[in-house]
């Protein structure tokens, strides 16, 4: 058989239209054989909608309809298939209503207040011709607009005498209008409703892996040795602050020796006086602990030249790439927040260009030779 041409058809008549003002629509059209009429929907401006109007175009003929072929059988309806529109309520409870549907137009009256309506349409012999997946209702709709009058200028001042501006449109309150149906307040459903969003909130934030950090530096320190022990093929430490103590308190955390552990630290930290040698610079000290130690064989150390081209701190966990604010030195002292990127490979695309970019890193080794000669001030 071939396959049933659908489409959604907006040249409704009035009376219809004006029918399914606050209701959903679902309507199938075609024409020819085929056995897979798709029902379309129209979302409704009602939060909980009081009927189900249904409707399909088109009478199908007799060699659509199971044992309806046979001399026998009764007359074709106007309109047959037996189906479903599940109610999703408030509370999680569902009611199912089954029918079969023998006129181009049909109603199904709701029960209770409805948060969403579900619809399937199923075949004696080919069993479940369309599934319309559960879809709520538009709640209330704001429409606000505002008037533009004179441009602010604002003047910033620079360097040396330099300014910059930047321009500012003024806009005054203008108009607005609200649309809204009644809603139940307050009650069970209500409770349900906003802990069910409370729950998506810490879903979502459990899913990012949102810390929030203040007063406890152990605390802090202690959870990202977690994430680096974790770690199965790389570790990127990316933090312009990042010298000998953060290198034995982080950096040797990883579970495996042979794993590729990679920090992107600046030369103005390294050129500050080591915390462990005072007599050495950082840069130094770091160099020294990494040629006299082969386990640390694996762990790869470039600088940022001039002003790091790099602000904030990553932490680069295999294909994750978690941001905080604070620099590991200090992460857990002042409040500070630490979240998972939603997208870490265009962090890692941006940070490995920086890093192998000649103009602005250098290998630890290069950078302190060039430092001894004099050519990193």
């Amino acid at each position: 058989m071939r396959p049933w041409p659908f489409e959604l058809d907006d040249d409704l008549d009035r009376p219809f239209i004006a029918a399914m003002k606050r209701t959903p629509t679902y309507k199938a059209q075609g024409s020819g054989s085929g056995e897979n009429p798709r029902l379309l929907n129209k979302r409704s401006e009602a939060k909980f909608p009081l009927v189900t109007i249904a409707q399909h175009s088109e009478r199908p003929s007799a060699d659509n309809i199971p044992n309806a072929a046979s001399s026998k059988s009764p007359a074709v309806p106007d309109f047959w298939f037996p189906g479903a529109v599940t109610e999703h309520r408030p509370t999680g409870i569902c009611a199912v209503h089954r029918i079969t549907v023998q006129q181009p137009y049909f109603v199904i009256p709701h029960n209770a207040w409805t948060e969403q309506v579900e619809l399937i349409i199923s075949c004696p012999e080919r069993g479940i011709l369309d599934w319309q997946e559960p879809f709520g209702f538009v709640r209330e709709v704001n429409i606000s607009g505002s008037l533009v009058g004179a441009t602010k200028r604002v003047i910033i001042p620079g360097k040396n005498g330099e300014t910059d501006h930047y321009d500012v449109p003024m806009k005054t309150a203008g108009w607005s209008s609200t649309r809204r149906d009644a809603v139940l307040a307050g009650g069970i459903p209500a409770r349900l409703r906003s802990s069910e969003f409370d729950r998506q909130r810490a879903d979502e934030a459990a899913r990012l892996g949102q810390k929030w950090f203040h007063g406890s530096h152990s605390e802090a320190t202690t959870f990202i040795r977690d994430l680096i022990g974790k770690a199965r093929k790389r570790v990127w430490i990316v933090d312009p602050y990042f010298a000998t103590t953060e290198f034995f308190g982080f950096a040797l955390a990883t579970a495996y020796d042979d794993m590729d552990v990679l920090i992107l630290t600046s030369g103005e930290e390294l050129k500050k006086t080591d915390q462990i040698d005072a007599v050495r610079e950082a840069g130094e000290v770091l160099l020294s602990q990494l040629e006299s130690r082969k386990d640390m064989s694996h762990i790869k150390v470039r600088v940022m030249t001039g002003t790091p081209a790099v602000h904030d701190r990553f932490l680069v966990i295999d294909d994750k790439v978690w941001l905080t604010g604070n620099s590991l030195n200090s992460i857990g002292d002042r409040a500070g927040m630490m979240i998972s990127v939603p997208e870490p490979s265009v962090v890692v695309d941006k940070l490995n260009e920086i890093i192998h970019d000649a103009q602005r890193t250098k290998k630890l080794s290069e950078w302190v030779a060039n430092r001894k000669a004099g050519g990193e001030s």
